[in-house]
C-alpha cells in the first residue's frame, strides 16, 4: 500500500492477515536485484537506515523485506491496519532530525532506544492516541 518512489526504487507496505512488512521493489538496474535471499540490507530511507532482508518470489522477482508486525492479532481490522500503515510509511519518510552536537542517528535504531519498533509503531494502535 502507498508505494512511493526512492531514488529508483519503490517502498511501501505489504499488509497480510499474517504480517505487515516494509517492502523494497528494486527499480530497473537496482543494485539489489543480485543480492541472495535471506541476506541482509540495509537501506538508506529519508528518516534513517532500516535493515531489509532480501528474498525472490517468481512471479515477482527480487525485494527487500523489513518485518513490521507479526502476528496481526493486534489490529481490530482491516481499516486500522491501513491506517498504521500510511503512518508508517509518513515516518519513514519524514527528514531525520540531526543536532548540531551529534551525528545522525538511523531510525532503526532510533526505535529500538527506549523503545521497540514493535512498540514505536504498537503506540499507534494504543486507544487515546491523538493519530489513531
Amino acid at each position: 500500500m502507498g508505494f512511493r518512489r526512492w531514488r529508483e526504487d519503490w517502498v511501501g507496505v505489504l499488509i497480510t492477515p499474517w504480517f505487515m512488512s516494509l517492502i523494497c521493489l528494486p527499480g530497473p538496474g537496482s543494485a539489489y536485484e543480485s543480492l541472495s535471499s535471506g541476506s541482509k540490507q540495509d537501506v538508506a530511507l529519508p528518516s534513517g537506515d532500516y535493515e531489509f532482508l532480501s528474498a525472490h518470489e517468481d512471479a515477482l522477482g527480487h525485494y527487500l523485506t523489513s518485518s513490521l508486525f507479526s502476528p496481526m492479532f493486534e489490529f481490530p481490522d482491516m481499516a486500522r491496519a491501513r491506517e498504521v500503515a500510511e503512518a508508517v510509511l509518513a515516518e519513514v519518510f519524514k527528514p531525520a532530525e540531526a543536532t548540531p552536537d551529534a551525528p545522525p542517528v538511523g531510525l532503526a535504531e532510533k526505535l529500538e532506544q527506549p523503545m521497540s519498533r514493535r512498540g514505536f509503531f504498537g503506540a499507534l494502535l494504543r486507544p487515546g492516541n491523538p493519530d489513531a
